[in-house]
């Protein structure tokens, strides 16, 4: 994560069942943030993620994964488990290949390499007619993303993040463990506690680094240079992994800071 690979075994937290439900409330606003729960997810151990790919527009990661295309040519019984869908109802409504509802089928996930799915709450499939949520309908766990991940007691500390470093402001501004990574390195580093988003672009670039964010500005910088077409509303809509409520736009203005800096370095 942020340069630091977390080479564990797929977690107790993800196993015991077949199939996993996790709700992830950003999954109800899209526009960009969809990808936020990843970086977690990777540090538990899945490895291969599936999702809808105009959601990879951004042309940079927070950690490495292995992206699995699916459509209806896929042959969803030789599908690599465990395997992590993440969708939310546009997509789900849009498809026409029904991909959530054969990899639920599929008999290649067992309890111990599961299929997880990480959708909006009160998720439905296409087409299928239930009163109930798809999970509830067929009796899957359902973990929330923010309650019984997230915070779940002694799990960030056991991903290098310290919660003395952790500010309410900050766990409201992002769910992102990459950018909560980082501001446990900043507090070791400076005894500062983050409350926003911004905190994590120091002006001192030597810091940007140690802190393990400085490979991100890197990759936006030379994918918003690329394309000349690219305006400062293409950096906006970057930044929606990273920020979820609020500052978006002072965070764009520091990143626009750092760009320039990068220039002398």
């Amino acid at each position: 994560m942020t340069g630091e690979r977390v080479r564990v075994a797929l977690s107790p937290i993800l196993q015991g069942h077949k199939v996993l439900v996790i709700y992830d409330d950003i999954l109800l606003q899209g526009r960009g943030g969809q990808l936020r729960s990843l970086p977690l997810l990777r540090a538990l151990g899945l490895e291969r993620f599936t999702y809808n790919r105009a959601w990879n527009r951004y042309d940079y990661r927070f950690c490495d994964y292995q992206y699995v295309h699916l459509d209806s040519s896929s042959d969803f019984g030789g599908v690599e488990s465990p395997l992590c869908q993440i969708i939310d109802q546009g997509t789900e409504d849009a498809s026409q290949h029904d991909i959530t509802l054969r990899l639920m089928g599929s008999d290649v996930f067992t309890p111990g390499r599961p299929f997880v799915l990480v959708t909006q709450p009160n998720f439905k499939l296409r087409g299928v007619a239930e009163l109930k949520s798809m999970a509830e309908a067929r009796g899957f766990l359902i973990l929330r993303y923010h309650e019984d991940l997230l915070l779940r007691p002694g799990l960030l500390a056991s991903l290098g993040v310290e919660g003395e470093a952790l500010t309410y402001e900050l766990l409201d501004a992002t769910g992102n463990l990459a950018l909560l990574q980082a501001a446990s390195r900043l507090y070791r580093a400076t005894g500062q506690r983050v409350k926003s988003v911004i905190e994590l672009l120091p002006h001192e670039l030597d810091l940007v680094r140690r802190i393990g964010l400085w490979h991100l500005v890197e990759q936006i910088n030379e994918t918003y240079l690329a394309d000349p077409s690219r305006t400062q509303f293409y950096l906006l809509d970057c930044l929606r992994p990273w920020v979820e409520h609020g500052y978006r736009t002072r965070v764009k203005d520091r990143l626009m800071e750092l760009f320039q800096s990068r220039k002398g370095v």
